[in-house]
């Protein structure tokens, strides 16, 4: 297993990809801290 460096290195890793959650409470909490930081 290549360490997360060389990874990094090689272009085989990428840490600013958008990662979406597939858990199904995922988009109304996310929805609902939104409108709280919206409304703060």
């Amino acid at each position: 297993m290549p360490n997360i460096l060389e990874s990094l290195y090689h272009g085989s890793l990428f840490p600013n990809e958008d990662s979406i959650s597939k858990d199904a409470n995922y988009r109304p909490l996310n929805r609902q801290i939104t409108e709280s930081l919206e409304t703060w």
